[in-house]
């Protein structure tokens, strides 16, 4: 006979009837409290809160350079001509997203998911700040949060000539106190991390996914969000569930991957323990969030179990390629719809703006590659013909809805050149495997997560 056999054979003997009873009620009734409370858990999982009417533009990475004045400092030289030139337009780009966006007429509130400025510093965001104000006195609410870009250094950043004061993330707040901080109607002590409600039912949870001073650069590409303000999001998001409130997130760095090898090969765009933290948002019932950071015009959906997903819905940087920003509506059959919106001129640039934008960042993207190739010691003709390669996956990546070429083949590498090139050959299939869901046009059934094309 077994020892707890034995154990509960002569425990119970020895026990008068009423205790027994006793003791076989408190089991039966512990018994149906944990069945209770595991199912009241479930239930609170799955609960579904049905979101309110609304339209609203995300826009993001709008890299605003204010370079009035400041054309001889040092960081502003350190670009290259085509950077310098971008760069000069970003006031305009910007003004003319915010005029499009304002001539729609029925937008309730507009999204900005960081990278405001290009360099951090206090006059680039008092320029963004001055812009953004139109929103405001056209009767439409513009939420920010900021990017990897945006600063935070707590002493000033040098640029020799010129110097251009980093923000700290006190006076970020205070200058952007107008577009969601003074409505916010909980803020993280640990964090530049907020909510608002912009419509009756709908909170929105604009989360602070950067780095802050460190020590070798004013700003710090990759993001994490603290463990201090992930307690936080829990207890916001429970708050949201006891109420009845739906809820969207907005944060910088993507939560998903949107590439197989995402995490691999570009980690700095997408935050730290992110399989973690996109489990929890799924599961408390923050399903949708909107991202920026990594300049590309795609989204991508995670099934967690039966009743838990997550899309990670991410823009263009306005300033680069394809120059995108969404358009998102919540009709009355609780469903959202998502348009792509593009700027494709702005008042002082007479060429083509699209073609400019591309080229840009194609030659951008093959100048980085070929930095790594460098150390390969490849010919010329190699060089050339894998960097294009790079540069199209890139491209196709950023516009969005990728379609694969026929081969990644190239004809004509030598032995070491195909070597080489064999270690680049997954990375840039997965570019061009573009996972689910379409990354434009879609509506998405926000009680089911299913998704369709917009016809």
């Amino acid at each position: 006979m077994l020892k707890t056999e034995y154990f509960l054979i002569n425990f119970f003997f020895k026990l008068s009837p009423a205790i027994i009873t006793f003791f076989s009620i408190i089991i039966i009734v512990g018994f149906f409290i944990c069945l209770f409370s595991y199912q009241a858990k479930a239930m609170q999982k799955v609960k579904y809160i049905p979101y309110p009417q609304t339209k609203f533009a995300v826009i993001t990475d709008t890299h605003l350079f204010e370079i009035t004045n400041n054309k001889q400092s040092a960081l502003y030289q350190q670009y290259g001509i085509e950077e310098r030139k971008i760069l000069s337009l970003s006031t305009e780009i910007l003004e003319k997203a915010v005029e499009e966006i304002i001539n729609m007429n029925d937008v309730d509130f507009v999204l900005l998911t960081g990278d405001l400025t290009d360099s951090g510093d206090i006059k680039s965001h008092r320029t963004v700040a001055k812009i953004l104000q139109k929103f405001t006195e056209n009767g439409i609410d513009i939420y920010i949060i900021p990017g990897n870009h945006d600063g935070f250094k707590t002493i000033n950043y040098d640029t020799k000539n010129i110097s251009r004061e980093i923000v700290t993330p006190e006076e970020f707040m205070n200058i952007y106190s107008n577009f969601g901080y003074n409505k916010a109607i909980y803020k993280d002590e640990n964090s530049l991390s907020y909510v608002v409600e912009p419509i009756k039912g709908l909170w929105v949870l604009m989360i602070d996914s950067c780095i802050y001073n460190n020590k070798e650069s004013y700003h710090v590409c990759n993001g994490r969000i603290r463990k201090t303000t992930q307690k936080w999001i829990k207890d916001i998001l429970i708050k949201a569930n006891n109420n009845n409130k739906a809820v969207l997130g907005s944060v910088h760095h993507n939560i998903l991957e949107h590439y197989k090898g995402h995490q691999k090969y570009f980690s700095k765009y997408i935050i730290d323990d992110w399989e973690k933290v996109s489990s929890n948002f799924a599961h408390q019932n923050m399903r949708i969030v909107f991202t920026g950071h990594h300049h590309a015009q795609d989204i991508v959906k995670k099934d967690f179990d039966n009743t838990s997903y997550l899309y990670d819905i991410e823009t263009s940087s306005l300033i680069g390629y394809p120059n995108a920003f969404r358009l998102i509506e919540i009709n009355n059959n609780n469903e959202m719809i998502i348009h792509s919106k593009y700027i494709t001129e702005v008042p002082s640039f007479s060429d083509d703006f699209t073609y400019y934008t591309k080229t840009l960042v194609r030659e951008r993207v093959k100048n980085m590659a070929l930095a790594k190739l460098n150390k390969f010691h490849l010919n010329s003709y190699s060089q050339e013909k894998i960097t294009n390669k790079a540069a199209d996956a890139i491209i196709a990546h950023y516009k969005g809805n990728e379609k694969a070429p026929s081969s990644l083949n190239i004809e004509g590498l030598n032995a070491w050149s195909k070597f080489i090139y064999s270690f680049y050959k997954n990375l840039l299939s997965s570019l061009y495997n573009n996972l689910e869901p379409d990354d434009l046009e879609i509506k998405i059934n926000l009680k089911t997560g299913e998704w369709s094309p917009l016809e």
